[in-house]
């Protein structure tokens, strides 16, 4: 198990294990990671729209085909998502994406795949309210080859940070900016 410290955010991230089914290598690494980050059972509830939540802080979970991750943070709702880097979103880019956004990402699948990510971990803060294809996110294409870029989603600001990004997979943790600083 890996862990990454940004302020004020820890982001856990582990392979799934092999020989199970998908849904159970979920569930098992999602249960055998909460027991390592607090040390105790944690009984994770949910939104009815499908959000965890914990009796205390917040928490935002993401899975590829072969890892999961998890955000954490006692100070402010966070969002991640993990992808693997796939020919696939290519194709599907029109749909989640704005001429502008694909422009930006100049047919690079890493940084289609660091849009998608940033896309669901925004959707995973604010809901419905992004769209059901998360084209009411409006990714700044300026800062986007960048580890750290921005994004608006009617008129709320986030932070978004590339935390992995590698040949195999990019992975994106949101936050709000409640001040004017970028």
């Amino acid at each position: 198990m890996e862990l990454i410290q940004l302020p004020e955010i820890d982001i856990y991230f582990m392979p799934l294990p092999e020989k199970m089914s998908r849904r159970q290598a979920e569930k098992q690494a999602k249960e055998e990671m909460l027991q390592h980050i607090f040390a105790e059972p944690v009984q994770l509830t949910y939104t009815p729209e499908g959000k965890p939540l914990l009796p205390e802080g917040y928490i935002s979970i993401s899975h590829s085909k072969h890892h999961l991750c998890m955000a954490l943070s006692s100070t402010q709702e966070v969002g991640i998502d993990i992808e693997e880097i796939q020919p696939r979103l290519a194709i599907l880019a029109p749909r989640f994406l704005s001429e502008q956004e694909i422009t930006a990402c100049k047919s690079k699948l890493a940084l289609l795949a660091r849009c998608w990510c940033a896309k669901e971990a925004i959707y995973k803060i604010v809901g419905a309210e992004a769209g059901a294809t998360g084209k009411k996110i409006h990714i700044d294409p300026e800062h986007l080859p960048n580890t750290i870029f921005y994004a608006i989603c009617k008129g709320r600001r986030f932070r978004l940070q590339t935390i992995i990004d590698n040949f195999l997979h990019v992975a994106v943790v949101a936050t709000e900016i409640h001040d004017n600083t970028l």
